[in-house]
């Protein structure tokens, strides 16, 4: 080989590795003169409105100065952190407040900032808060952004300072307490004057407790105590008000601040087993609760709203819903919405106990086709029989002056007599009917009789006329309530008709808010009357802001019924219409009726069923294929009768459904029989959750919004008493509940793990389950920390801190933001490109090199390769 072919060959093979290694060549590093600026700002609920227009006035005037191709962009954060304008942006975003101002991370600001800022030249991020933070670590994320060479700026904004006492801490004494003991709370309140505290356990409301704290206190501390809890993770809520003078004397009742915020905490209670109850009437009837103590449950009521929140109920024995409406709304403070049913399904589903019961509401045709409906026992007869039950139904309207406002050709009141009369028209001829119309007293335009009459009073009602002044609605539903009492049909019904903006005597014989003190309010009687039977429909025609709606939705939820709003009386007839076909279309009879066995049922053990009394009222019900029906109800339409009580088992838990209500339904006979007695004792066993698990210790490790939970079996546990499921709830600063999904990892011999991550919440409430369903553990995990709202200002210590951790300045200029930086980041320059132009050059030289090296004849005559001979061919010198 030639020293010419050599080096070719030499060239060729460097050229190959140049293109080769090109792909992992390091980039160069070169200076970078490019400046960025991110702007963190807080639009948590303690900047208020004066912080925010402070902040986004500093920002306007940022993107007003002259800045020299600086690129500018901007973070803001509450509970979560989101980018409004990237790096680069051509103007300033407006900061408006975001979905979750109860907390505040900081420290996920500041890496979302860090995220965002480009990796090159002249980075610096500009903190606008007032560095109360809530969750996170803000000084730990400035010192990554430190040693990455960015300069951290805080200005301070102080924010919205209340006037208002403000909750600063909630401390249990204890996290767990024994059976019977009490629970005791340490609440710190940042205010000085007369106050009052409010709280609940688990959405049910304790008895408030007024207190002064004296001027010059940093905190005043409270000690709340709840001598007697029931067993189970309870979630307490506690937040404070003002109280005037005059009311600190007792002259009167102070209204609550609006936004004054609360502060939660948990705390797990030891104890037998329990059943919740959910009631039309919102307490436990006497029969019910005399058959949960005789077997051995706590009992605990709850209000209708905390059925959609599985965390208040999962760790139950049993669940009874007595005498239950059902509705489709998302929202609905006195039915079960879907929502609601959805997780009592799941709830049976995974071991629990439910008993579901009839009355005016439980049972009803609504049930029908409702997720609850694939948990109850029996089927659900969607339309009544034929021997529909008789109705009384009393139609208070509001005439006072602003019904006669107009709506298009007619009047307000003449749209609301037009759908009363239309109303009453569904009604059968033997039911029986109420008109009024009320100002300052109820004027009785047809009395309550036979609705056959009202065809000859039709004219005399038409002539009905505003007046002046608002509707007493105290005096229209005393009245009401009064008529339907004397008549003792199973259905009795009140549409109470009232203007949003002029619903005056809210209490009883106090017209004009004031000082009502000591007066009964109409949400009471309300509720009263419901206790007796008697249901309230309220339509209010206004506006949701009008200051009167939220006493008419009250007075619906505390009677256990409806409220419609409507703005246009045009809709007055269809809601009236419809309120009136739902009580035409019941199915619940009234005629006393005999009960007597469908067969062995461990509800009936030891009952002498011929002793059974009869049942004075029910809801007709069919048998449903698959269940165990236990008591059956004679009924000349069925010869077969229909169900009184009927059980399944559904998923890992069972269900159960009793076709009479325990209030009216049951009667005094039932009451006091001693076999009724002991079937209602039976059944409610029969369906407890089961409980004969092997108990587990479950801890609950919290930090920011990673959640672990580990399940520890005693050393000499069975290798069957192994967790099946676990069940994670967090508990956000609004008091509602989401499920954090979470899976079990073995990790030695009785050894269980499971981790997940939740929003940030201060309370996880953790429940295993055994195979069976059986609860087997239960345990509460909390992050005690200050609310959002601490009314103490900037934190100026921690805005000095985090500037001083990252060479940056407190409360600098908008100017001073986009000077450079001490520690410019390298710009990174690839350099495989010119790897590759120095092998193509490379190639070049080489064929050259190949050329020159090759001999010379082969350079001047090349053979032709296309010849058949040339490879044959050979070059001879010549002689």
């Amino acid at each position: 080989m030639t020293p010419i072919r050599a080096l070719s060959l030499v060239v060729r093979v460097l050229a190959i590795a140049l293109v080769l290694a090109s792909p992992w060549l390091k980039p160069r590093k070169k200076p970078s003169g490019a400046r960025s600026v991110v702007y963190v700002v807080d639009r948590s609920a303690s900047m208020g409105g004066a912080g925010l227009d402070e902040a986004n006035g500093y920002l306007a005037r940022v993107w007003a100065e002259p800045n020299d191709g600086v690129r500018l962009g901007v973070v803001a954060f509450d509970g979560r952190a989101e980018l409004l304008a990237p790096v680069g942006a051509s103007e300033a975003p407006v900061v408006r407040e975001g979905k979750d101002p109860s907390s505040s991370d900081l420290a996920a600001g500041i890496r979302l900032a860090l995220a965002t800022l480009p990796s090159e030249g002249h980075r610096a991020m500009v903190l606008l808060t007032d560095a109360r933070q809530t969750r996170g670590d803000a000084s730990l994320e400035v010192r990554r952004a430190a040693q990455m060479g960015v300069r951290v700026d805080a200005v301070p904004i102080d924010g919205v300072t209340p006037d208002a006492p403000v909750v600063t801490a909630v401390r249990p004494r204890a996290s767990h307490v024994a059976e019977r003991q009490p629970v005791a709370i340490d609440v710190d309140v940042r205010y000085e004057g007369p106050f009052v505290i409010n709280w609940t356990r688990d959405g049910v409301p304790m008895a408030p407790r007024m207190e002064h704290a004296p001027a010059g206190e940093a905190a005043h501390t409270v000690e709340l105590v709840d001598p007697t809890p029931p067993p189970g993770v309870h979630v307490y809520e506690v937040r404070a008000r003002t109280l005037p003078a005059w009311s600190w004397h007792g002259g009167g009742v102070a209204s609550e601040p609006k936004g004054a915020p609360a502060a939660l905490t948990a705390v797990s209670v030891e104890g037998k087993a329990y059943a919740v109850v959910f009631s039309s009437a919102g307490d436990i009837p006497p029969v019910l609760k005399t058959a949960l103590a005789e077997s051995g449950l706590e009992a605990r009521a709850l209000p209708m709203e905390r059925a959609a929140d599985p965390v208040t109920y999962a760790g139950a024995d049993l669940v009874i819903l007595a005498d239950v409406r059902v509705s489709g709304a998302a929202t609905d403070d006195t039915g079960l919405t879907r929502a609601a049913q959805t997780s009592l399904v799941e709830y049976v589903q995974q071991g629990g106990g439910l008993l579901v019961t009839g009355g005016v509401f439980g049972l009803a045709p609504e049930y029908a086709g409702t997720p609850l409906a694939r948990v109850i026992p029996v089927e659900i007869e969607d339309r009544g029989h034929v021997e529909d039950p008789p109705v009384a139904l009393a139609i208070m309207l509001d005439r006072s002056g602003s019904m006669a406002a107009p709506v298009g050709a007619h009047t307000k009141i003449e749209l609301a007599i037009e759908a009363s009369l239309a109303a009453a028209e569904v009604l059968r001829p033997t039911d029986q009917v109420a008109i009024a119309s009320v100002d300052t007293e109820t004027h009785w335009d047809v009395s309550l009789g036979p609705q056959e009459r009202l065809a000859e009073l039709r004219p005399q009602v038409r002539r009905v006329t505003a007046g002046g002044g608002g509707i007493y609605v105290y005096t229209a539903m005393r009245d009401a309530y009064a008529a339907l009492e004397r008549v003792k049909t199973p259905i009795r019904h009140l549409i109470l008709f009232s203007d949003t903006s002029d619903s005056e005597e809210q209490f009883e014989n106090c017209p004009f808010a004031g000082d009502c003190a000591g007066r009964k309010p109409a949400e009471t009687l309300a509720r009263e009357a419901r206790a007796k039977g008697i249901t309230t429909t309220v339509v209010g025609i206004g506006d949701e802001e009008a200051q009167d709606t939220p006493f008419l939705r009250r007075v619906a939820a505390a009677a256990g019924g409806r409220f419609y709003l409507t703005s246009e009386g045009a809709d007055l007839r269809r809601i009236f219409l419809s309120e009136t076909r739902v009580l035409a279309q019941s199915n619940l009879r009234e005629k006393k009726t005999t009960v007597s066995p469908a067969g062995v049922h461990p509800a009936l053990e030891g009952v002498d069923a011929r002793r059974l009394p009869e049942v004075s009222a029910y809801v007709e019900t069919g048998r449903r294929v698959g269940a165990d029906t236990a008591l059956l109800l004679a009924d000349g339409a069925r010869p077969e009768g229909r169900p009184m009580l009927a059980t399944w088992r559904y998923g890992l838990g069972k269900a159960g459904a009793i076709a009479t209500d325990f209030s009216e339904g049951w009667g005094e006979a039932w009451a006091s029989s001693a076999e009724a007695s002991k079937v209602l004792r039976q059944t409610v066993r029969f369906l407890l959750r089961q409980s004969d698990a092997r108990r587990a210790d479950a801890t609950v490790r919290m930090r920011d919004r990673v959640v672990e939970v580990e399940i520890e079996l005693p050393p000499d546990a069975p290798t069957i008493a192994a967790p099946s499921a676990i069940d994670v709830f967090s508990v956000d600063a609004a008091g509602a509940s989401h499920k954090i999904a979470m899976t079990l990892d073995a990790r030695g011999p009785g050894r269980w793990v499971a981790r997940g991550r939740g929003a940030g919440e201060p309370i996880v409430i953790v429940r295993a389950r055994d195979a069976r369903g059986a609860l087997m553990a239960e345990a509460v995990g909390r992050q005690d920390r200050a609310p959002e709202i601490t009314g103490a200002g900037a934190d100026r210590r921690l805005v000095a801190e985090l500037a001083n951790l990252a060479d940056g300045r407190v409360a600098p200029s908008p100017r001073d933001t986009l000077l450079r930086t001490r520690r410019p980041a390298p710009e990174l320059a690839v350099t495989w490109p010119y790897a590759l132009l120095v092998a193509a050059a490379l190639v070049v030289v080489d064929l050259v090199l190949r050329r020159f090296g090759a001999p010379r004849r082969a350079r001047s005559a090349p053979l032709r390769l296309d010849s058949p001979s040339a490879a044959r061919t050979t070059v001879r010198p010549a002689a």
